[in-house]
């Protein structure tokens, strides 16, 4: 019975021992050089990969691209040269069949980057593929890809080549300069065109430079939200080259509050506490004053409640069109949870009005 533990153990040592599963080849990194791309022009190239060598029935879910111009599309090539579309989903069908290859287009559009000479620049990507049996992110494969580019610009712009308002109040009508001039030498300019009717161009030539007036004016009925158009102006540079400039904003309204239209008190106690808080204001409509009235203050049921609340409207320093709403709890019987709104106008009756919302949570000291 000694013996007993040792012939076990013989035993188990001797035993097969459970081979592990084989893991997929690990992805090598994928690369191409496109060279010099002269500005506006765009150019291809088409990564192929055996995703049949790399583990089987690899659906290829998409392409993640670090570089805002880069553009790419998935196709199944089979061995006749023919190719069909990977629409990124993760179905069975896209998984690459015996004798097909994936292709992965990567198009550098360089009209998405600036008139500016761009030295050789690596950028990268990834593309992910998943097996078409999984069912969560854990078995995915990521190949990586580097390409690199630069770009030769036949113009120089200052102080942009990219035309960005940033922030447009719907009632302003912001103006931009930019001066343009041949990069190696002498380049005439004209005519200017915009395909958005709010981008209003104005060339003047001063001397041996050309600067460009581009002036935003928002249409009636503009809403908030982001706008892009291109500028396009001739050139007589000898390759034809037409300068194409990005036009870029945000719209938003005239009157705004910063962080966010909310004035939270916290919590505390309702009987013992005063806590303020404030935010910031602004009208960006200089045809009218630039002052704020409140014009009520009410739960939310619409009951006044500016009796429990102070509110401070103060000018802030630096900025004429900007106020500082200080809010104070006054004290007074308050539910457990408050929500209400500050309404504030620019006139009581007519306004505009712009309503804050107001919060406050009860917390009972011992």
């Amino acid at each position: 019975m000694r013996l007993l533990p040792w012939i076990v153990l013989t035993l188990a040592a001797c035993a097969p021992r459970e081979q592990p599963a084989p893991q997929p080849e690990e992805p090598r990194e994928l690369f191409h050089d496109f060279g010099t791309i002269p500005h506006a022009e765009s150019a291809a190239h088409d990564f192929v990969i055996d995703t049949r060598a790399l583990g089987k029935d690899l659906v290829p879910l998409g392409v993640t691209a670090d570089c805002s111009c880069a553009r790419t599309e998935m196709l199944l090539r089979a061995r006749d040269g023919s190719e069909r579309v990977a629409t990124g989903q993760p179905l069975a069908e896209f998984a690459a069949r015996t004798g097909e290859v994936l292709v992965v287009r990567l198009t550098i559009d360089t009209i998405r980057k600036e008139a500016a000479d761009l030295k050789p620049a690596d950028s990268r990507a990834t593309l992910i593929l998943q097996p078409a049996a999984a069912t969560n992110a854990l078995t995915r494969l990521h190949v990586p890809i580097r390409f690199r580019f630069a770009i030769d610009s036949p113009v120089a712009l200052r102080p942009f080549a990219i035309i960005d308002f940033g922030e447009v109040p719907l009632s302003s009508q912001p103006a931009l300069l930019t001066v343009l001039r041949g990069d190696e030498g002498p380049v005439r300019f004209g005519p200017a065109t915009s395909d958005d009717p709010r981008v209003q161009l104005q060339l003047e030539t001063v001397g041996e430079e050309t600067r460009l007036h581009v002036r935003f004016v928002p249409a009636p009925g503009d809403q908030p939200g982001t706008f892009q158009s291109v500028a396009t102006v001739q050139t007589d540079h000898a390759s034809g080259y037409v300068l194409r400039l990005p036009v870029v904003g945000k719209l938003v309204p005239d009157l705004v509050v910063r962080p966010m239209a909310k004035v939270s008190l916290g919590l505390f106690d309702f009987e013992t506490e005063r806590p303020e808080q404030f935010v910031l204001v602004t009208d960006h409509d200089r045809s009218r004053p630039a002052e704020f009235v409140v014009s009520r203050l009410v739960d939310a049921t619409g009951k006044d409640c500016s009796s429990l609340f102070h509110v401070e409207l103060q000018p802030q320093a630096g900025d004429a069109r900007t106020t500082r709403v200080v809010v104070r709890y006054a004290g007074g019987a308050l539910p457990p949870t408050f929500r209400g709104e500050i309404v504030l106008a620019k006139d009581p009756a007519q306004g505009p009005f712009l309503p804050i919302e107001l919060v406050a949570f009860h917390r009972k000291r011992p």
